[in-house]
């Protein structure tokens, strides 16, 4: 109640420029940020009898009533303007009801019980007043706002097709939404800080990633803080950008090629390992990568630098405002650059570790959950380059295969280059590429980080949960597989599809079915009047049917949890809100693909 009285005090006063000058990103990215979340909190826990509190104590509800006046002034409430009138309607009619209490109620102060009955009276009659703050609506606040609410339309029709949204009121849902935008301008810091994008098309995720992990907070009323959830959103752009820069420098690099990134991805994280061990406080982060990684640098200079210069006609078209890409296969046969702009792989790679890592440390996790969470960056980043092995090589396998072949290929091929089963592919190369297992390391790292215990306790725990995040991973790449089939065709990426299984259930227990229209749209040229009609519907069922699958697990491991008998109550609700998050991601890849393309 304190809190929200002197923030909108503070804006009032700004707005009337009563104030010495203050920071318009202070009002913007904190002040407002931590008001709205008050609100939106404090509408979202009243008690369905319309008090606040575990018990209900009268005082407590006159406390969330006075916030409430104060903050429902914000112009950024108006989502859910009916649902905050509806609280304190609610709120008021319960001090009302119990008017007649006499006993004196204590409240937890600071290390004490506290409860003076005068005071208490003067908390509950000031919140029984009628009266209401003018909303804040002037010139000065409403330029501190930059929220598009053209786009919620977009989002919305979205929203209603997630089966995870289903049961969840409109209000919060699009609550959520306007809590998302006001972190995006704290996001455009990360946009640029380790990966140009020079050569792809618009970041569509980068709008996404707010709202959805305001969303899983939420909707599962965690409450995660402003930070922890400002980090995430922050390692999730990231995450992204890491895709591109993989997909843009290295698919369509031959072995060679690929083998120097390993080499440069392991060298990378021995001189981790050395700064984590022999760490400067005094030293600025990014210094001290600089400095263990020179002798790095110095080793494969020359093979980087033969790799830089073929590159160079394709940066100078990308830097040129005009210059329109040449249309180009995405796996090209020619051996292509390892760079996709001036900023070199082994840079990007380099701040992109070291934005992992001062996330981290700025939360003043422990050395051991460090190492764990780099142990498991350096696993995600050698998926990424086992995947792109794969994918050019079922791309040289079409390309094969379509020139011998007169009548044309399959839509969706068999692979042969994938040396592995389906399911050894999905538990291992495929789960660690979705980022999912090194982001749960991070999340439950910082979700324990401030000088709390440990959120996982026992080596059970740990291992009941590690389970859980490859349910997680695995089914998160089958929704992503499900959700982009049609671009993965195109593009010629290896799909969960391609595997020997689904062709041999094809073949074995069903008859050919008509090809969904989004699998249809990518039809192959030379396919016409041969046998190629498409397995789409069926493969796609069955993508969903694995990822049920894994759902399953993931729920074996919650229950497994919840009755752990020495189980930390924050745990559950940190766990509950990653899987939201995740399967919220995996659920919008199967109506809506957010990934970005080449030029």
């Amino acid at each position: 109640m304190l809190v929200a009285q002197a923030f909108i005090k503070l804006l009032r006063c700004w707005e009337a420029f009563e104030l010495a000058p203050v920071s318009e990103e202070l009002l913007r990215d904190q002040v407002i940020v931590v008001a709205f979340r008050c609100l939106l909190r404090i509408v979202h826990t009243q008690n369905s009898d319309g008090s606040w509190g575990s018990k209900g104590p009268r005082e407590e509800t006159a406390y969330a009533i006075l916030a409430l006046v104060e903050l429902a002034g914000l112009p950024i409430a108006s989502s859910f303007k009916q649902q905050t009138h509806s609280a304190l309607l609610r709120g008021r009619n319960y001090l009302k009801a119990h008017s007649q209490a006499s006993k004196p109620e204590y409240l937890w102060v600071e290390k004490v019980l506290y409860g003076v009955q005068n005071i208490s009276k003067a908390y509950i009659l000031a919140a029984l007043s009628p009266l209401e703050h003018p909303h804040l609506h002037g010139q000065r606040i409403m330029t501190l706002l930059t929220i598009n609410y053209s786009e919620m339309a977009k989002f919305a029709d979205v929203f209603q097709k997630l089966p995870l949204l289903a049961s969840q009121p409109r209000w919060l849902v699009l609550a959520s939404w306007t809590e998302g935008q006001l972190f995006l301008p704290m996001l455009h810091e990360v946009r640029r800080a380790a990966f140009c994008r020079a050569g792809m098309s618009k970041d569509k995720y980068f709008t996404w990633i707010p709202v959805l992990w305001a969303l899983a907070n939420n909707t599962n009323g965690y409450n995660m803080s402003a930070r922890l959830l400002l980090d995430m959103m922050r390692v999730s752009v990231l995450n992204f950008q890491a895709d591109e820069l993989m997909e843009m420098a290295l698919d369509a690099g031959e072995n060679d090629d690929v083998s120097t990134v390993r080499e440069m991805i392991e060298d990378l994280f021995k001189s981790v390992d050395h700064w984590n061990e022999t760490e400067d406080l005094n030293v600025g982060t990014h210094a001290l990568f600089q400095s263990d990684c020179a002798d790095h640098d110095i080793r494969i200079n020359d093979r980087i630098q033969d790799l830089n210069s073929r590159s160079k006609s394709l940066r100078d078209s990308q830097s040129t405002p005009d210059a329109v890409p040449a249309p180009q296969n995405v796996h090209s046969t020619e051996k292509n650059t390892l760079l996709a702009s001036s900023v070199s792989l082994s840079e990007s790679i380099r701040l992109f570790i070291h934005h992992i890592t001062a996330i981290a440390k700025a939360a003043c996790i422990s050395k051991p959950s460090l190492h764990h969470i780099h142990i498991e960056l350096k696993a995600f980043l050698h998926a990424h380059l086992t995947q792109t092995q794969l994918n050019r090589s079922l791309f040289l396998q079409k390309q094969a295969a379509a020139a011998t072949q007169s009548i044309g290929t399959p839509l969706i091929q068999q692979s042969s280059a994938a040396a592995t089963s389906f399911r050894a592919w999905l538990y291992n190369t495929a789960a660690v590429h979705t980022s999912c297992p090194y982001s749960f390391a991070l999340y439950l790292a910082l979700a324990s980080a401030g000088g709390s215990p440990p959120l996982l306790r026992t080596l059970r725990q740990r291992y009941v949960a590690e389970d859980l995040c490859g349910n997680l991973a695995r089914m998160c790449r089958l929704y992503n597989d499900l959700g982009s089939l049609k671009r993965d065709i195109a593009e010629g990426n290896l799909n969960c599809v391609n595997f020997s299984e689904f062709h041999q259930a094809a073949n074995e227990d069903w008859s050919p079915v008509t090809a969904s229209s989004e699998v249809a749209g990518a039809t192959n040229e030379n396919s016409s009047g041969s046998r190629s009609i498409v397995e789409g519907d069926r493969m796609k069922e069955q993508l969903m049917e694995l990822a049920d699958w894994e759902r399953k697990g993931i729920e074996r491991a919650m229950q497994q949890l919840e009755r752990d008998p020495d189980i930390d109550t924050r745990l559950i609700g940190a766990l509950n809100v990653f899987v939201t998050v995740t399967d919220l991601f995996g659920q919008v890849y199967v109506v809506k693909d957010l990934a970005s393309r080449k030029l």
